[in-house]
């Protein structure tokens, strides 16, 4: 019995993972069980009597052989019911590694290990796949080809990676590149519409308080794309365009409201946004009652009729 088992992360998450989790629990469970079985190895190739799986997972027949059907048909583990022996193809690259020096210290377990499942019709899959980058001796190679129930990759050896992962970084670059230019091409008012409307509304603004209060409540108008760029389409009826509330906010810069005490007034351009003031002009100022207007001659008249009555 292994002291201990390795597992990645990636096992949960995964492409192969996902498509076992979505089979159901009982095959996720038993993806995880031939990883971690008291009878498995670090090769990924070993005995493992039916009996024996169905006492310590507590499964039925019935539900052991399903779930092993999920699990050959996403690649992931294969029974030989005549041997009694499984085979998980990525086990050894995760307990073992891609590659295996000579002078490793797990070899000879390795190889003790393989020639007790040279019957396993399996075996020559496992050949194909570790042969080259685990160095396996020339005796162990098998005499029958490798099944064609799956389509093995081979595990490349660290050079052969390398320069995969050189194109692999290439590409990247090329598309990383790519991107770049696009952004390049977008025209600066695409790029940066919203500072420059904080910049406009700002320097109009007749309150310079809490400069920074009032970026963050552009941004969050922006984000929830109740304030939009004027090609943009309205997602709903209380968002503006740059254009409306650049002239809304001129607007209220007019106003007698603002205007007055030289902006004393007016409230913070943050403060503004958060409100929505946007999304209507200042009110239309009601003209004052101009009092009807008293000549000289009136007045001098009124004044001698007061003195009359008084005497």
């Amino acid at each position: 019995m292994r002291d201990y088992a390795q597992i990645s992360p990636r096992f949960w998450v995964g492409k192969t993972g996902r498509e076992i989790r979505e089979a159901g629990r009982d095959a996720q469970l038993l993806a995880s069980y031939l990883m971690t079985s008291p009878s498995s190895n670090m090769i990924g190739l070993y005995y493992l009597p039916v009996p024996t799986v169905l006492h310590e997972l507590a499964f039925s027949a019935a539900e052991f052989q399903a779930a092993m059907e999920v699990l050959s048909r996403v690649n992931f583990a294969f029974y030989d019911r005549e041997v009694e022996m499984v085979f998980v193809p990525e086990m050894g690259r995760y307990q073992v590694g891609a590659t295996l020096n000579a002078n490793d210290k797990r070899r000879p377990r390795i190889l003790k290990a393989l020639e007790a499942c040279r019957g396993c019709q399996y075996y020559a899959l496992f050949w194909a796949k570790y042969s080259v980058a685990w160095l396996l001796p020339a005796d162990l190679k098998p005499t029958q080809d490798a099944p064609s129930v799956i389509e093995t990759q081979p595990v490349m050896p660290l050079a052969a990676r390398g320069m995969q992962q050189e194109k692999e970084k290439e590409k990247e670059k090329e598309q990383e590149n790519e991107n770049e230019k696009r952004v390049r091409e977008k025209s600066r008012d695409d790029q940066d519409w919203e500072g420059q409307l904080f910049d406009r509304l700002f320097q109009a603004h007749p309150s310079k308080l809490y400069e920074q209060e009032a970026q963050r409540a552009l941004f969050d108008e922006t984000r929830t794309c109740r304030i939009r760029p004027d090609r943009a389409a309205a997602p709903f009826e209380r968002s503006r365009t740059v254009s409306e509330v650049l002239a809304c906010h001129a607007a209220w810069c007019a106003s007698e409201r603002w205007k007055e005490g030289n902006g004393k007034y007016a409230p913070a351009l943050g403060k503004w946004l958060k409100n929505g003031g946007y999304l209507n002009p200042p009110p239309t100022p009601v003209p004052e009652k101009v009092p009807i207007g008293l000549d000289s001659a009136r007045l001098g008249q009124l004044d001698r009729l007061k003195e009359a009555r008084n005497q």
